[in-house]
């Protein structure tokens, strides 16, 4: 179980709650960083993990192009003829 409580104050500028009762300034500066933190924390996370396993390089993938695929596109190319 865990609490993420400066989410609140989304909900309670949606709400329009936010106007009865305002939050403190150091709120929404965590809900800000916090926020920030969730976005960059996978590409940095990405960064380390390419930097601690060097075989790994970021050109390898589902996408990189491997030894079969220019097989495969020579077969296309001759079933024309």
């Amino acid at each position: 179980v865990g609490e993420l409580p400066w989410f609140g104050l989304i909900k309670l500028t949606f709400t329009g709650s936010i106007h009865e009762n305002p939050a403190p300034t150091n709120s929404w500066v965590m809900l800000i960083l916090t926020i920030a933190l969730l976005l960059i924390l996978p590409s940095v996370a990405e960064r380390a993990y390419a930097r601690i396993r060097p075989g790994v390089s970021e050109d390898e993938g589902p996408e990189a192009e491997g030894p079969g695929d220019q097989a495969d596109e020579e077969d296309t190319s001759t079933k024309g003829i």
